[in-house]
């Protein structure tokens, strides 16, 4: 188990001490800033050689779930394919009892949340994997970087150790801060729940259970599906945009009807795209992985579907894309929209919750956050945007799952 860790987060590699690491790993060690506040100070070459050496030989074959001595670890910058630091466990000297997390970093990459990154995972593997109940940490008072390190990870501040054995001086008045294993689970999975992902990205990882969250999501779903089809009619050459199209569940209902239909689909995912391949491949698709926003105006269509994808944008991007929509479609085309709807109050606490999620991140990627909007302030970006004759043809309960149609759907519905 410890000599055969790799840990691989977004941007660092976890694994094991290599002899053939040492010149890198003592530039850490040697480095004045990392070591400021670390008892043994600025350690030489033999000194680091030699603690490696015990790690390798000693440690790591030695070590058990239930009795950890010292178990550290490389920090490896994928990008710069390099050896920035360490983290670990171990039993803290002072209070052999307490399994301490530890960790250093090469001060060239201080201030890029790498600290946290690694040391995140060091506990995720200790609780996790190594199977350990609790996890400490003692800080100097003075270190105000790594305080931050070991608050973000959720751990508590106990107080100040209190310590008589002149063995351990060091340790006397250092912070000490503890996480349960089950304080840390719950805190990560309430995180998970708030953290941003991009939007490729979110679908992608839930592709396995995409179709079952979708019917438990959407209640009467056959129904509601229906809904979307409905003022779809027969053309000769019927050309229909399915827009965020997902493993496709409109275009089954699509195809059931016109199972002729040529059908063009935009979705970021890839795994989406894959399963509707898969589906769907003896229908005429067309299948484009790209933003939606994207859309190639010289391309028309008789028929524009957006479903359970529009609540994700807010009220310019939604005008952006509604135009574009309007200059795709031939004259009298449909646009149908399918998605969820709140309450003005509600449509504002998203739309807030969703400014301060993305303060501090890199405005041009999209992420999946929801911001549904009520269904009158849907009716007015229509509007603008050129559209007429709304019309709510289908509400689903408390949770307001409904389908805007637009455009001539009024006067079609007359000539039936």
């Amino acid at each position: 188990m410890f000599k055969e860790i790799y840990i691989e987060t977004e941007r660092l590699l976890i694994k094991p001490y290599n002899m053939m690491d040492l010149d890198e790993l003592y530039n850490v060690y040697s480095d004045e800033n990392v070591m400021a506040y670390i008892p043994e100070g600025v350690m030489s070459y033999e000194w680091v050689k030699d603690l490696m050496k015990w790690m390798i030989e000693v440690c790591y074959e030695t070590n058990t779930p239930d009795n950890i001595t010292k178990f550290a670890v490389s920090i490896l910058h994928k990008k710069d394919n390099k050896i920035i630091g360490w983290c670990g466990l171990g039993s803290l000297d002072c209070k052999p009892e307490d399994i301490e997390i530890f960790f250093g970093l090469s001060s060239e990459y201080w201030g890029k949340g790498l600290a946290s990154e690694a040391a995140r995972a060091m506990i995720d593997y200790g609780f996790n994997t190594i199977g350990l109940e609790r996890i400490v940490a003692v800080v100097d008072g003075n270190n105000i970087a790594s305080q931050k390190v070991i608050e973000k990870l959720g751990m508590n501040y106990k107080g100040r150790l209190i310590l008589d054995d002149p063995d351990f001086s060091g340790y006397d008045g250092e912070l000490y801060y503890e996480i349960n294993k089950d304080v840390y689970i719950e805190d990560k999975h309430e995180k998970e729940h708030d953290m941003l992902e991009r939007m490729n990205d979110f679908f992608d990882k839930r592709i396995d259970e995409y179709d079952t969250h979708m019917r438990e999501t959407i209640e009467k779903f056959d129904e509601f599906y229906e809904h979307v089809i409905q003022p779809i009619e027969k053309q000769s050459e019927l050309k229909v945009l399915l827009l965020g199209c997902g493993t496709g569940a409109e275009a089954e209902f699509l195809f059931e009807r016109y199972p002729n239909a040529q059908v063009t689909c935009y979705d970021l995912s890839t795994e989406m795209l894959q399963a509707f391949s898969r589906k769907f491949s003896n229908h005429n698709i067309e299948l484009r992985q790209e933003s939606y926003f994207n859309l190639i105006e010289e391309d028309v269509y008789d028929y524009v579907i957006a479903v359970m994808t529009m609540h994700h944008w807010d009220y310019n991007e939604k005008l952006e894309l509604y135009n574009k929509i309007n200059k795709v479609l031939k004259p009298n085309g449909l646009y149908i929209e399918g998605d969820y709807y709140v309450t003005l109050e509600n449509e504002v606490k998203y739309l807030n919750k969703r400014a301060e999620k993305l303060q501090d991140v890199d405005k041009d990627i999209f992420y999946h956050i929801d911001i549904p909007f009520h269904h009158t302030t849907q009716e007015r970006l229509l509007t603008q945007s050129g559209f007429n004759d709304f019309q709510r043809i289908y509400i689903n309960g408390e949770k307001e799952v409904h389908v805007v149609t637009c455009d001539k759907y009024t006067k079609l519905l007359e000539n039936k």
